[in-house]
């Protein structure tokens, strides 16, 4: 669970934020400022070495986990799975509003 001392910057989140739905930053800027975070290594060690080691060759369900453990939930299979529809739900456009709320809703710090 995130906290004052382990939460990532605004800036951070707002990068892996518009990766994720967008797609207008890339991947591997996403990882250098995840890599820059000073607490990523102790609240998602795992994470940590694989974006390390891979870069931007990761998966993007990674940076999926990535983005749940930061907001103190669990990065489980069913929430990767929900997380990976709604992006996919927000770029191809119909219903894209509903999936961004979808989407806040899911990743709100608990």
């Amino acid at each position: 669970m995130t906290n004052e001392r382990s939460a990532p910057s605004s800036t951070t989140i707002s990068l892996l934020d518009r990766y994720l739905l967008d797609g207008d930053v890339s991947k591997e800027k996403v990882i250098l400022a995840l890599l820059a975070e000073p607490t990523f290594e102790s609240v998602a060690p795992p994470f940590h070495r694989a974006l390390k080691a891979v870069g931007a060759r990761a998966a993007d369900e990674a940076l999926m986990a990535v983005r749940l453990i930061f907001s103190g939930h669990k990065a489980d299979d069913a929430s990767i799975g929900r997380m990976r529809d709604l992006c996919a739900r927000i770029r191809q456009g119909p219903d894209a509003e509903a999936a961004r709320a979808s989407y806040a809703e899911l990743v709100a710090s608990s």
